[in-house]
């Protein structure tokens, strides 16, 4: 019986040290996988060896990583390599003040120092370095000697005594070449640009240059901006930025802008019939109204719109309120006040050679099929004038007013980086009710279709595009006047 029992336990033993693995369970199941030893319950727990301060220092030779419970301080503590680390008593010493070391290294770099403030009472200090790196000495100690491999991370230490450790200090370190700058918000004018970049992580300086070439560029230092000027007025530039530190410098960060048109504008235009004051904005070498026309009496949505030599307009819901923020409505005849004899439903002929200033003031005139064109090239270079939708371009959204203040939401993709500040107008239905406001903003060209129709442009909430398409005459809807060049 005694062999049978002896030679069971040496299987049992064989099998432990075979197979690499302990399971200890209350359930009789194998250990996990993944676990060297695995100890399984639901009534008892694991007790690590109970020992006070000096059976602990008592240990002999301690491997890194050992871990105890001391009875004099009531907490688990394990050895770090050089001393013995409280894990539980936390927040009686203080932390240290600073860590004073490099934060930017190059890979692969040895023999990097850091040192920690002293904290009183402390009588070593646990440090972690990042994945990668391996401390070459001073585990336990105020000063630190790391060796760097190619991940950067935080240099961590806290102090500690034989009962208590303080909160931790940390210091992030770089290693490497620098990342790309992301581009900033440029400012243009006409002749110049003042190019705008981010801060790059890891970076100590930027260079600039007008050409992809590195070796040429323009050393600024840790300026994030740079000025160019003596450029041509409304030509596109593009631009190069390169972050660098002592190790390497970063991928190319292209830079795109455009400077201003080259006309005046921008200003304000005062209409001398009524004393109603328009903004204007430059889009390329066009200068238009920010706001849409609104001049004239107002008559009911009902009634339409005659040559009866006064300037009469829609406002929407019949509310004076609307016009004061959307503009005026207007059937195409009203618009382009009857010219050549034209009404609301006949045609137009012959065509126009020059402006039509119809209900715009002096100076000004209502955009024409082409013009409308143009605006939306400028913007877009691939829009194509010959489709009825600007579909896949951004056009609308650059165009917009920005938000739901007026517009309806989505209105996601909307920033009216044109500053044409296009708004949801809604329209006067030929039937003589009102629709669609706030959903989109419908303006007339001065070319006309058909006998009873003529081309448009309309801005919805819920798309980026233009669509172009034509509407009936008897249709009220928003002017905006483009400068006579």
């Amino acid at each position: 019986m005694v062999k049978l029992f002896v030679l069971t336990a040496f299987v049992l033993l064989f099998s432990v040290v075979t197979n690499a693995q302990v399971g200890i369970s209350s359930d009789g199941s194998q250990p996990a996988s993944s676990a060297m030893l695995d100890v399984k319950s639901t009534s008892k727990g694991f007790l690590p060896p109970r020992m006070t301060t000096s059976q602990r220092d008592a240990v002999p030779t301690p491997e890194k990583g050992l871990v105890v419970y001391n009875t004099d301080c009531n907490d688990l503590q394990f050895f770090n390599g050089g001393a013995w680390v409280p894990l539980g008593n936390a927040g009686i010493l203080n932390e240290p003040g600073s860590i004073n070391g490099s934060t930017l290294v190059c890979p692969h770099v040895t023999g990097v120092m850091y040192v920690a403030s002293a904290v009183a009472g402390a009588t070593g200090y646990n440090w972690l370095i990042p994945d990668g790196a391996v401390i070459e000495y001073g585990q336990g100690s105020s000063v630190l000697v790391v060796d760097f491999d190619t991940t950067g991370g935080y240099i961590c230490v806290y102090a500690f005594n034989d009962c208590w450790k303080s909160p931790v200090k940390r210091l992030e370190v770089y290693v490497g070449a620098p990342e790309a700058s992301q581009t900033g918000v440029h400012v243009p004018a006409k002749s110049a640009i003042q190019w705008k970049w981010l801060p790059a992580k890891g970076a100590t300086g930027y260079k600039w240059n007008a050409v992809d070439d590195y070796g040429s560029a323009t050393d600024l230092g840790n300026a994030l901006t740079y000025t160019e000027s003596q450029l041509v007025c409304n030509t596109e530039y593009k631009r190069f930025v390169w972050a660098y530190n002592v190790c390497s410098h970063s991928p190319v960060t292209t830079l795109t802008e455009s400077t201003l048109s080259c006309i005046e504008c921008g200003g304000t235009v005062t209409d001398t019939r009524d004393g109603k004051v328009y903004h204007t904005i430059a889009i390329g070498n066009q200068c238009w109204f920010r706001e849409n026309m609104d001049i004239g009496t107002r008559i009911n949505g009902t009634a339409e719109q005659t040559d009866n030599q006064i300037i009469e307009k829609y406002c929407y819901n019949d509310a004076d309120s609307m016009c004061n923020i959307y503009g005026g409505l207007y059937q195409w005849g009203e618009m382009v006040q009857y010219l050549n004899g034209t009404s609301n439903t006949t045609n137009w002929i012959p065509e126009p050679t020059g402006p039509v200033t119809g209900v715009c003031p002096p100076g000004w005139h209502i955009a024409n099929e082409d013009e409308w064109c143009t605006v939306a090239q400028t913007l877009d270079p691939t829009v194509d004038c010959s489709v009825f939708n600007t579909t896949g371009t951004d056009v609308g959204d650059k165009m917009k007013e920005a938000g739901t203040a007026h517009w309806s939401p989505p209105n996601t993709g909307a920033t009216n980086s044109s500053g044409f500040t296009a708004l949801p107008c809604g329209q006067r239905h030929e039937t003589g009710t009102f629709h669609s406001l706030p959903y989109f903003g419908v303006f007339w060209t001065a070319t006309t279709t058909y006998e009873l129709s003529a081309r448009f442009r309309r801005f919805n909430c819920n798309d980026g595009t233009i669509f172009r398409s034509w509407e009936p005459k008897t249709t009220g809807s928003s002017v905006r006047c483009l400068r006579d060049e």
